[in-house]
């Protein structure tokens, strides 16, 4: 049985091969350039590349490829804009997100994969992180930290890898809140707000201490920044958006009800 398993992925393995290089060769895009003077070397040019940012490249690899540029940030930092009339342009926009999606599916399963989502505008930081990546070393930028971390195998892989925990925090919280409310049998609308205001803040609540508890983790494997759990913190920031959103909605929905009773206090007082 072993040996027909591993003849078995070693067909899958094959397949996979194949697949990737036919779409490695259908999808030649502008902004797949390495340059390492321009800081495109091979270990980090889908890092800088904003093409192949799984989500960014939506955009910007299809603005490259309908243009022929290649959009991307330099090993200092700087935002690049650059021709490369080695493709052809593509004026379809459909066509052109099938080529960004194709490409990217070329590169996932590469050495260095594709970086993780939002990871790459993180290069246009220049302050200090805190981190040192040498021992006696300094503070390096964020952006050096960023290219660090990718060139080091924190890829689309890792970053999937490490979104299982607000991923299952997610599911749980969820979970028990729709059990809650299908019991409580509460209407919808206006009167949902304080419920769904109260789910946010116990999933910010959740994904702050999950965030802390990652702190932790990276303080006592010395600040390696590998330790970072880059899908953790950013749930926990578009948890934040979202508990902001909803406490702008109550306190539109309170001044209504104010601003209702008001109305109806001096409408009896007139009478």
């Amino acid at each position: 049985m072993k040996g027909n398993d591993d003849i078995n992925r070693n067909v899958f393995q094959q397949w996979v091969a194949e697949l990737t290089t036919a779409a490695e060769k259908w999808a030649k895009v502008p902004y797949d350039v390495v340059s390492p003077k321009l800081g495109l070397t091979p270990r980090t040019h889908r890092l800088a590349s904003l093409g192949h940012d799984p989500l960014l490249g939506l955009v910007f690899g299809v603005m490259d490829i309908i243009s022929g540029r290649c959009t991307f940030i330099d090993k200092s930092g700087t935002w690049q804009v650059i021709n490369n009339p080695r493709h052809r342009d593509a004026h379809n926009p459909l066509e052109a997100l099938v080529m960004v999606v194709v490409h990217g599916f070329s590169d996932v399963f590469t050495a260095q994969g594709l970086p993780p989502p939002f990871m790459a505008p993180f290069q246009l930081v220049g302050a200090k992180s805190g981190f040192t990546l040498k021992e006696g070393g300094g503070p390096v930028p964020v952006r050096d930290v960023v290219r660090y971390m990718y060139a080091n195998g924190y890829d689309l892989r890792h970053f999937m890898a490490t979104a299982i925990s607000p991923t299952i925090a997610e599911a749980i919280l969820w979970s028990y809140h729709g059990v809650r409310a299908n019991g409580d049998n509460s209407e919808s609308g206006k009167t949902g707000i304080p419920e769904k205001l109260k789910r946010e803040q116990m999933l910010v609540l959740t994904h702050s201490l999950l965030g802390s508890a990652n702190i932790l983790k990276t303080a006592l494997h010395g600040w390696n920044p590998m330790a970072i759990n880059l899908a953790q913190f950013q749930t926990l920031a578009l948890r934040m958006l979202s508990l902001m959103k909803l406490v702008a909605e109550r306190d539109r929905m309170v001044q209504d009800l104010l601003h209702d009773g008001w109305e109806r206090l001096l409408a009896d007082g007139s009478d």
